[in-house]
């Protein structure tokens, strides 16, 4: 019996006249002129597979697809896709409140994280609620919660578990008549902003010890609408009833005075029907977001806040703002209609000027008789 040549044997097969090589073993062909090669492949054995649709296709190692689509037992949902569903198929599916769906175990695809869990958290007392709605939270650096309520201040040192109103005599000797507007940490002390819209208005700071007026600048106008803290600095919005201003002021070693928080002082300026919403520390600059539309970039030069920058959201009224890591991110409300969107942006550099590039819509909530702004940011 003859015997085949393997590929192992022979050198340059080809020179010699072997067209084919299956497996190891060498092969001539009876091909010629008038007799061409064709090459085929045996039809695949039936497996009984419902080729009517293919939600999920399949690869044999021989080359063949091949799909499935009985998913009446809901398995494999978790990885498969099916198109045209019925209305049963919602059932199929599990929601995922309160698991993390982000950090998913790789090696085992069915083990899950659950997320810690949040509850309502009674700050006036048992079974009530907020008397204002007026409420500014802030943590100092020794994790202590302070948040505010009209005209009060309520504190937690137990991470929000048990809540009680300031009772330190400084506190109680301020005599605080008109509702908190802002409230900001510096390390373990705090600024908060009052003001009754008309002529009164004040800055008050505990210095972890004891609680002082610092000063009652823009008094005779509008008063404070707000304080935040960023790059070493405070800011602090009023409204004078014509004009919205914001000023930016080292806390550190200051001595407050009657002459602080002048008109020609602010930093920013704007008409008075809207107001800063929210402030963050972008890393290269202070953001300023504004229901103007307007998100204002402060950067410190030389120890002086300088407006470096303006971002217009058209048609919009940014109610929130976040960043990180050069990411920008911010919420806003439709000017003309109760339409909440959150947007996603780059902060880049134009010209020395500090601007938000590349804004790509994320979400959008469209809720009939309903504001979906989206009002508060954390990242």
């Amino acid at each position: 019996m003859p015997r085949v040549p393997l590929t192992s044997e022979v050198i340059n097969p080809k020179r010699k006249g072997y067209d084919l090589a299956l497996d190891d073993l060498l092969f001539r062909a009876a091909i010629g002129p008038n007799r061409q090669m064709t090459i085929s492949t045996a039809e695949f054995p039936n497996q009984q597979v419902n080729l009517k649709a293919n939600p999920e296709d399949i690869t044999t190692n021989i080359g063949q697809i091949f799909s499935r689509s009985d998913f009446s037992g809901g398995q494999g949902l978790d990885s498969a896709h099916k198109r045209n569903n019925t209305d049963r198929d919602v059932t199929r599916f599990f929601d995922s409140q309160g698991v993390d769906v982000f950090h998913g175990d790789d090696e085992t695809s069915y083990h899950v994280h659950l997320l810690y869990t949040t509850q309502d958290e009674n700050v006036r007392g048992a079974d009530t609620v907020f008397a204002g709605s007026n409420n500014y939270l802030a943590q100092l650096t020794n994790g202590h919660l302070y948040v505010t309520d009209q005209n009060k201040v309520y504190k937690s040192t137990d991470h929000g578990d048990t809540w009680a109103e300031v009772t330190d005599s400084s506190y109680t000797s301020l005599t605080i008549n008109y509702n908190f507007t802002g409230i900001a940490a510096v390390g373990n002390q705090l600024y908060l902003t009052t003001a009754d819209g008309t002529s009164n208005s004040e800055l008050i700071k505990f210095n972890g010890t004891t609680w002082t007026e610092e000063t009652t600048a823009q008094s005779s106008s509008g008063g404070l609408t707000g304080v935040w803290f960023a790059k070493g600095q405070l800011i602090i919005s009023g409204d004078d009833g014509t004009v919205e201003r914001v000023w930016a002021i080292s806390p550190f070693n200051k001595t407050w005075s009657g002459s602080d928080l002048q008109d020609a002082q602010a930093v920013i300026t704007f008409e008075d029907s809207h107001h800063v919403s929210q402030v963050v520390d972008a890393g290269a600059v202070v953001l300023v977001a504004s229901t103007n539309g307007d998100i204002y970039s402060l950067k410190d030069v030389t120890g002086t806040m300088t407006l470096l920058g303006q971002t217009n959201i058209p048609f919009e009224e940014v109610h929130s703002i976040a960043a990180s890591e050069g990411i920008v991110f911010f919420g806003t409300k439709e000017k003309s209609r109760d339409v909440g969107r959150f947007y996603k942006a780059d902060l880049v550099v134009a010209d020395n000027l500090y601007v938000l590039a590349n804004r790509q819509l994320i979400k959008e909530w469209v809720i009939s008789g309903q504001d979906t702004t989206p009002k508060h940011m954390f990242v």
